[in-house]
């Protein structure tokens, strides 16, 4: 969701009910792009960030705590200077643009009354925080600079008059008229969508605001030229609903989330037409922009470390999956080199035929219904050497490809486990599992440790815990220290072990406890074991199960590795509706 006019006119409203005639008790800037103002307004403490994250711009009461650098920049030293002590006297929206003015009245060095003005620019990479004289609508300082080479229109720069960014030919909402609008609306190319009409012709409007509209009188992805007076009136009426919410200051804020419980998009208004009821709504903009932004800031550092960690288990398996192709190469040559050994065993055969300072023989070869064999020989070596010779190469090869078959078992351990980690990875949605994985390529040697260990990493694991119909209790590893902890810690002898077959997934254990097994509950816990695998798109996926007195960790393994016997197979094809329809409403969805 772009943070747009309207919603800035949220925020507004908002401020002016939090933050007008409070305190400027301290001025921060955490990061290069971020400015926090601690306020004080009837003996209540507020935080008021202000953004100008090319990405993550924006302006709210936050209550999330920032560390602050060391030493002070020198935009926040201006700031304070011109600022700290103040009270904010009025806060302003100009044209409904993406733009909040915070006027503030403070005292100068030598005790006289001063006006500065804050201007927070929420516009994306344009974003920006401007100090302003306004007496003389020169710029004191700003926390990013543009100068002619940036912009030929507008410079940002100390001493320069402040000017705002260019108009924008659109109408204003509080303003709108439907004779206006419609006016408006069909000047435009009739091939638009509606949707990107009503962004040409309403200042403030996001693309998903726009969305919400349309979907309102459900005229989703229709384009103006099969709009006829029933479908203008139908969008006029849409439209107005809008305005009467800016106009009244009855705005709703929600944040909508997806089937997972993910955050997609925040909004000032609830649609039900647009969500289907898939939201989270909240009492002020400025939570549901706070908390949204929390999430988008640590969901898009997880998934650009996330993103590291695959390339570094992706560059891991490419190495092993060559050192393997080069062993196998290895135990090859042995195979071939046989002939050596045939060819040594019959020069040593026809020794009294062979003399020194010859290049070669040939022999009759009595492995081959006595065929004739050509040998070549190293004319300064003995008869006996250049047998010897054909025996040295053999044995080399034959030792080189003993050592290479152990090479190769070791190869394919641990590219199973490799892959294992990357179907881990793949399949990690929480920070907890995330640093468990993180923790164990570090502990394998695959990745260097930043600083000590996180706190999550070290703690003890939590499977996902699932609760049949019958009340059985059935456990699930989501990564390979779980499983090894889940086997070999927490289950009993006499519980059921359950893995999908040859790849990757977890290890699945359904508690017996002293009762009697059916086999529904096998189909159950296998049907898990399925899902929670790499496996969880196949039909017919075949399913080990056994005792867990039958399974053994292999010694020296790589974590999650093990062997077992004495098991069984059952077939079964993972579907999470069904799946879900087998256990009680406690325990995990899986």
């Amino acid at each position: 969701m772009a943070f747009d006019g309207i919603t800035m006119n949220c925020v507004n409203w908002e401020l002016q009910e939090k933050v007008l005639d409070a305190r400027i008790e301290k001025i921060y800037q955490p990061s290069p792009t971020e400015v926090l103002l601690h306020l004080r307004k009837h003996r209540e403490s507020l935080k008021l960030l202000l953004s100008a994250h090319p990405v993550y711009s924006r302006v709210c009461v936050t209550h999330k705590t920032f560390e602050n650098p060391k030493s002070p920049p020198l935009f926040c030293m201006v700031l304070r200077k011109h600022l700290e002590g103040g009270k904010i006297t009025a806060i302003t929206q100009p044209s409904f643009e993406r733009i909040l003015e915070i006027h503030i009245e403070s005292r100068t060095e030598l005790g006289d009354i001063a006006h500065p003005t804050l201007v927070i620019e929420v516009m994306g990479k344009h974003s920006n925080i401007i100090l302003l004289n306004p007496e003389e609508n020169k710029i004191i300082d700003s926390i990013k600079k543009v100068s002619f080479s940036t912009s030929q229109y507008r410079q940002v720069l100390p001493g320069f008059e402040y000017i705002l960014p260019p108009h924008q030919d659109k109408l204003k909402i509080l303003d709108l008229s439907q004779e206006a609008f419609t006016d408006k609306l069909l000047a435009q190319e009739m091939t638009l969508t509606i949707e990107k009409a009503l962004l040409n012709t309403i200042i403030g409007l996001s693309p998903l605001l726009a969305k919400q509209l349309v979907a309102r009188v459900n005229l989703d992805g229709q384009t103006l030229e099969f709009f006829g007076e029933y479908e203008l009136n139908l969008i006029w009426q849409s439209v107005d609903y809008l305005r009467q919410i800016v106009q009244s200051n009855t705005y709703k804020p929600v944040i909508f989330i997806d089937s997972n419980g993910q955050y997609k998009e925040f909004s000032p208004i609830n649609v039900p037409e647009y969500h289907n009821g898939n939201i989270i709504e909240f009492k002020s903009l400025s939570e549901a922009v706070d908390i949204y932004y929390d999430w988008l800031i640590k969901n898009n550092l997880f998934m650009s470390v996330k993103s590291n960690l695959q390339n570094t288990i992706n560059k891991e398996i490419k190495r092993c999956e060559k050192k393997l192709g080069i062993q196998l190469e290895t135990v090859q040559a042995s195979q071939n080199s046989i002939q050596d050994k045939i060819l040594g065993e019959l020069l040593t055969a026809n020794m009294h035929m062979v003399r020194r300072g010859m290049e070669e023989i040939q022999v009759a070869d009595y492995y081959n219904n006595n065929a004739p064999v050509t040998i070549k020989l190293q004319p300064e070596l003995t008869p006996a050497d250049n047998a010897q010779r054909y025996f040295k190469r053999y044995n080399k090869a034959k030792n080189a490809a003993q050592k290479a078959a152990i090479q190769v078992e070791q190869s394919k351990e641990e590219l199973a486990y490799l892959e294992s980690l990357s179907f881990w990875l793949n399949e990690t949605n929480t920070y907890e599992d995330f640093f468990q994985i993180e923790q164990e390529l570090i502990d394998g040697g695959y990745l260097k440790p930043r600083g000590k260990p996180h706190a999550v990493a070290k703690a003890r694991p939590i499977p996902n815990t699932f609760i049949t119909k019958n009340g059985f209790k059935i456990l699930v590893g989501k990564n390979n220290k779980q499983n090894d902890w889940l086997t070999f810690k927490t289950a009993r002898e006499s519980d059921i072990w359950f893995h999908a077959k040859d790849i990757p997934g977890s290890h699945v254990i359904l508690k017996v406890e002293g009762k009697e097994i059916s086999d529904k509950e096998i189909k159950t816990a296998a049907l898990l074991a399925a899902f929670h695998s790499k496996g969880k798109h196949s039909a017919n996926l075949p399913v080990d199960y056994t005792q867990v007195k039958n399974v053994k960790k292999i010694k020296g393994a790589k974590p999650g590795l093990v062997t077992y016997e004495n098991y069984k197979t059952i077939y079964v094809t993972p579907d999470k509706e069904i799946i879900t329809t087998l256990f009680n409403a406690k325990g995990d969805s899986p």
